[in-house]
This record gives structure tokens, C-alpha cells and sequence, in this order.
């Protein structure tokens, strides 16, 4: 399932690209993320992995997170959420580009499901975009503050 997103966020490249590569500022733009722990690798770049914890409800959701690629304006990386009898694994591409004064941010996910989620999840797929969506305005609304 592939959803992509975009946000104009009202601020220069250069400062929408520190706040979005700066883990200090992610709890205040994904209120559910309970923590954010790195795990191995050199923080941000390809091959780093950190853990990170959502708490949506009584739900808690554990997910590692690998660096693939990274240029600049460009941040891609894979989420495994899950263990081994039903993961689900998310790529995320993360574009920002130059607008004169503000920044264009393009998010492209691909989810791969797996189990009885492969069926059910596409379903979804409206909820997921406007998660995506709820995300993207909050860090836009972050940097423009």
C-alpha cells in the first residue's frame, strides 16, 4: 500500500531540514511517541537503527527504525513494526525541496503487510493517509511556531 503526502511548510530549507533531522523535536510533532532510543550506527546516517515506542491508547507499538539513504533534503528510512510470525515493514521517503522562502515536504510510505494484515490493512488506507497527514501539519505547525 503506497500513500504519498505533501506539506508547504512557511520556513527556509535549511531550518525545516534541522528541526526535522533533530530527534529532540519528534515528541513534539508525534504526541504518541512515548520514547526514541538509538541502537547502533552513526545517528541519521544509512545503517543506524533506533527503537521507538508509541502509546496510543492502551496500545503500545515497538518499532526499529534503519536509515537507508540520506542526501541532502532527502531522509529515507524502514520501519519493522512486529516480530517474526506477523511484521509490518514501512518505508518512508522523505523529500524537501526549496520554494523561495519556504519548503516543499513530500512523504511517499510503502507499507508491506504480511499475515491476515495484507487483506484488512489496504481497507485502511484512508486512516493511514490522514495519520500521515495529522503528522505532517503538526511539524509544520512546530516550525512555524
Amino acid at each position: 500500500m503506497r500513500i504519498t503526502e505533501a506539506v508547504v511548510i512557511d520556513r527556509p530549507l535549511e531550518e525545516v531540514w534541522a528541526a526535522f533531522d533533530n530527534p529532540e523535536t519528534l515528541k513534539r510533532w508525534q504526541p504518541t511517541l512515548e520514547s526514541f532510543e538509538h541502537m547502533s550506527g552513526e545517528p541519521g546516517q544509512p545503517g543506524a537503527q533506533s527503537r521507538l515506542v508509541y502509546v496510543e491508547g492502551k496500545r503500545t507499538i515497538e518499532m526499529t527504525e534503519t536509515v537507508l539513504e540520506r542526501g541532502e533534503g532527502y531522509l529515507s528510512g524502514e520501519y519493522l513494526v512486529g516480530g517474526s510470525v506477523s511484521p509490518t515493514v514501512n518505508r518512508v521517503d522523505n523529500v524537501f525541496e526549496r520554494l523561495d522562502s519556504s519548503t516543499r515536504w513530500r512523504m511517499v510510505s510503502e507499507f508491506r503487510f504480511s499475515g491476515i494484515e495484507r487483506f484488512v490493512m489496504p481497507l485502511m488506507k484512508a486512516m493511514f493517509a490522514k495519520r500521515i497527514r495529522d503528522d505532517m501539519r503538526r511539524f509544520k505547525e512546530v516550525v512555524e511556531a
